[in-house]
């Protein structure tokens, strides 16, 4: 499980379960699983954003995120640098882009054995779904719950999982009120610097371009 991106991770805790992201919580979602690939590309250096906000490569894509090699073109094939707000429009007003984004996220999960096909499951017994394995998902959560809770140390993977489940109102399918609370409060003691400073940064940033998408959206 330690090689899966924080991004990947709250993927698999999104999606319900026939696989699907839930009606109800797609636009947060949507928005989350596009924050938390540009953040993962800015992290590693591939992607950068300048003072105006406007997103450029720097350097080809590593093969351990072909799975936002989606995202990772759209960029790069821009005719001029984008915006994140220009390309939260992109993809929150054209469905097109963002299932294109979240098929990657599928087929990288498929290959890596993350995720099981279940047989016909339609109307007419002939439809495949591709489900995350409950093993999976008890060990994100296992984990999550062990490091805010247990004596595991703090990682900032975990960190950005926590707060993307918080930002997509996902935290109360896996976590009850009290348990919430008390990781939310966990999380807004995080210094700016220091052990968890660039998780703080990624958090922060993240949560900023997920409003602004999902404003872009809901207007």
């Amino acid at each position: 499980m330690t090689n899966l991106s924080y991004t990947k991770k709250f993927f698999m805790l999104a999606v319900n379960e026939k696989g699907k992201i839930p009606a109800m919580k797609s636009t947060e979602i949507h928005a989350c699983l596009l924050a938390g690939g540009l953040m993962e590309l800015m992290s590693a250096g591939i992607i950068s954003k300048d003072e105006a906000g406007k997103i450029t490569v720097e350097k080809k894509l590593d093969d351990e995120f072909l799975y936002l090699l989606p995202l990772y073109e759209r960029i790069a094939t821009a005719k001029k640098p984008k915006t994140v707000e220009k390309l939260a429009m992109d993809y929150m007003s054209s469905g097109k882009h963002m299932d294109q984004l979240v098929a990657n996220f599928k087929i990288s999960l498929i290959s890596k054995n993350y995720k099981e096909e279940l047989h016909n499951q339609g109307l007419f017994k002939n439809k495949t779904l591709y489900v995350p394995k409950e093993e999976a998902i008890s060990d994100i959560v296992t984990t999550i719950r062990e490091q805010f809770f247990g004596d595991l140390p703090l990682t900032d993977e975990i960190i950005c999982v926590v707060s993307l489940l918080e930002a997509s109102k996902l935290i109360h399918d896996y976590f009850g009120k009290f348990d919430a609370k008390l990781m939310k409060e966990k999380m807004r003691e995080l210094p700016a610097n220091g052990a968890h400073g660039l998780a703080r940064k990624i958090i922060d940033e993240t949560i900023t371009m997920m409003v602004v998408m999902t404003a872009i959206i809901v207007s």
